[in-house]
């Protein structure tokens, strides 16, 4: 199955995931009901589909909500770096950077435990 995957033509599961939340969105929206948030899963799943499509302002959208929400996921803000300088955005870059900076550092054996 995992084969599947990566084989040439077909989406990536990111892209499916983010499919099937705007299907399911839609759905929601076509009976009557609230738009409900997406989850932060999801949020950055459409981001890293966007990066790797090359739409880099869009990816740095969908990981700034994602971080709206997750504020101390430190991955997730350095792809949002990456991302901002691929797009020009280099002022936002150097913001998130600064946050970065001011961020708790853990330490190395902190992670192993």
């Amino acid at each position: 199955m995992t084969r599947l995957w990566k084989c040439r033509g077909l989406p990536s599961l990111n892209l499916l995931l983010f499919t099937l939340a705007l299907i399911v969105g839609a759905i929601g929206i076509a009976w009557g009901q609230s738009v409900v948030q997406p989850s932060p899963m999801i949020v950055l799943a459409r981001g890293r589909a966007l990066e790797k499509s090359g739409d880099y302002s869009g990816a740095a959208e969908a990981f700034e909500e994602y971080l709206q929400r997750q504020p101390a996921d430190q991955t997730v803000r350095c792809l949002l770096i990456v991302v901002d300088l691929h797009a020009g955005r280099h002022d936002e870059a150097i913001a998130q950077f600064k946050v970065l900076q001011s961020a708790p550092k853990k330490s190395a054996s902190g992670n192993l435990l």
